[in-house]
């Protein structure tokens, strides 16, 4: 009787598990719809994860156990390196009397304590790369069908009265400006990549394949020249990487490796010269190019010179602070070119641009610089850190595809700021927990008897992500 209530038990906290694994995906997914916010900072996607946070604390605080993963400590001493740094800089301006914005600081700050506690709850146990996997098939699955609702808008399918889909001719979906879901897109497109790279089954990598399909080209219709560039060059590499995979492995198996490269360079032979048999192949190309990297009326020829200008006032800026930074918040000046470029061109509708005023609220558009202007060499170095660590860990576990979108991810950073987004700290959990759940130990329901506790690991795996 009491080992049936037991098992009971286990099954109704599993099957509340998933609930909530489904509420984080989403989450995670509307975090970047900023257009459903109703005048506030707050949307459904940071509510969503807020009500997975507070029961993921309860169940993981009922159910503690002493063992936990080391990636749960290795983030763990990022976010005290990155805290330290943060409030160094915090103290620095205190100390100087210099003109915050204290709205925008303590967004920053509740932001910030928001992803402390998300990394924590998503590393903490020893088998969560299990449980991350099943989310991220979540997160790809519900991500495209939103993407797909966002399309069916833009071209008139559907209408929703208080969201504009278009930032002028670029798209936009929900989002406040494409640039937000360029890098959704990006991150839902390699994610279900990363799907087909560990499906074993046709209809999980057909059903994968089409999710990055729908995301690949819902960011192709931002035109943002980073998506444009990072997306070609990671498909690019990502297949590079599986070839030579490939070809090492059939040499090992006694094939000759000159055969194998004999046969692509071959056929990429034959396709260049179909190009250049092709008429007006000038055309086709001029066509690529306006649909993915044309400029809108709000960007000029100027938006490199811009994005230079920012840069070097971020540098200045961490100068000014000996590197030591100036604490959470934005910390620049709107420059003056955008405010000309405003009275001029004008603003679309649902648009909400920081606008000009006492304090300074304008971002250095490069996570790394930001990061440096927030909290000097501290955070941006321990930031360094906890990325190039995800990625070494995700290519020794020949998780490629991860390799590659987080190595995708800090390109595109580049050029935008995407320290607050939850899904770039889910997708840095996933490459730091990379190959763990290959360390062979039996899966264990914490706070269970001895009898119920060892099962088999893959009974809680998603379709298509056995191992």
């Amino acid at each position: 009787m009491l080992v049936a209530g037991r098992e009971i038990l286990v099954t109704a906290r599993t099957g509340f598990r998933g609930i909530l694994d489904v509420v984080f995906a989403l989450g995670m997914v509307l975090s970047m719809d900023t257009q459903l916010r109703v005048n506030t900072a707050v949307g459904p996607g940071d509510v969503l994860i807020v009500l997975w946070i507070v029961p993921m604390l309860l169940l993981e605080s009922a159910s503690f156990q002493w063992k936990v993963s080391p990636e749960f400590w290795d983030l763990m001493r990022f976010w005290a390196v990155f805290a330290v740094g943060q409030s160094l800089g915090l103290v620095l301006t205190l100390a100087r009397g210099a003109f915050s914005d204290w709205t925008l600081t303590l967004h920053d700050i509740f932001a910030y304590l928001l992803l402390i506690a998300l990394t924590g709850l998503l590393t903490i146990s020893p088998w969560s790369e299990m449980r991350l996997r099943r989310i991220q098939w979540i997160t790809i699955v519900l991500g495209s069908a939103l993407l797909l609702v966002q399309l069916a808008q833009a071209y008139g399918m559907i209408t929703i009265r208080t969201i504009d889909p278009w930032y002028w001719d670029r798209f936009r979906g929900w989002s406040e400006n494409p640039n937000q879901l360029a890098f959704n897109s990006l991150a839902i497109a390699i994610l279900s990549l990363s799907c087909v790279e560990l499906s074993r089954k046709t209809s999980s990598r057909l059903v994968a394949f089409a999710c990055a399909g729908v995301a690949i080209y819902s960011g192709w219709l931002t035109q943002s020249k980073a998506y444009a560039i990072v997306i070609i060059g990671a498909v690019i590499l990502l297949s590079l990487i599986k070839a030579t995979r490939w070809i090492a492995r059939l040499e090992r198996d006694g094939i000759k490796s000159i055969s194998l490269v004999t046969m692509p360079v071959a056929l990429l032979s034959l396709a260049v010269c179909l190009i250049a048999l092709v008429p007006r192949q000038s055309a086709a190309v001029d066509w690529i190019r306006s649909a993915s990297l044309r400029e809108s009326k709000v960007e000029s020829d100027d938006e490199l010179k811009l994005r230079i200008y920012l840069w070097q006032e971020a540098v200045k800026r961490g100068l000014e602070s000996d590197f030591l930074g100036f604490g959470p918040g934005p910390h620049l000046e709107i420059p003056y070119t955008i405010l000309v470029d405003r009275r001029s061109s004008g603003e679309p509708p649902e648009s909400y641009e920081p606008q000009a005023g006492l304090a300074p609220n304008f971002e250095a558009h490069n996570t790394v610089l930001e990061l440096l202007v927030q909290g000097g060499l501290i955070t941006a170095g321990a930031f360094l850190w906890v990325w190039t660590t995800a990625i070494a860990r995700a290519w020794r576990a020949e998780s490629d595809a991860m390799a590659i979108l987080i190595l995708a991810l800090g390109a595109f950073s580049i050029f935008h700021v995407v320290m607050r987004y939850p899904i770039l700290w889910f997708i840095i959990s996933l490459g730091l927990l990379a190959g763990t759940a290959e360390r062979g130990v039996p899966r264990v329901e914490r706070g269970t008897s001895s009898s119920l506790r060892a099962h088999p690991r893959t009974a809680t795996i998603s379709p298509g992500v056995q191992t």
